[in-house]
């Protein structure tokens, strides 16, 4: 998962308006999204990020469904 991590954390670098409140190299999987300062429209940031980066398209409602940084990471290995 740890290369997933430093993926995301290239993503979130290119996302204007998303600021974490920590590294997501030094949390846990578990950690909630809002511990990191991602609110609601945060992940539709990080969502749009995401799907840009890999030029995808997903339905949006899957960003509501994520909670953690696991939840996150998850998408990405999915995809």
């Amino acid at each position: 998962m740890s290369t997933l991590k430093k993926k995301l954390k290239e993503i979130i670098k290119t996302i204007d308006d998303l600021y974490l409140n920590k590294d997501i190299l030094d949390v846990a999987e578990d950690t909630l999204l809002k511990e990191l300062g991602i609110d609601s429209l945060g992940r539709i940031n990080l969502f749009y990020g995401i799907i840009d980066h890999f030029g995808i398209e997903v339905d949006e409602k899957i960003a509501s469904e994520w909670k953690t940084l696991g939840d996150v990471l998850d998408f990405i290995e999915d995809l």
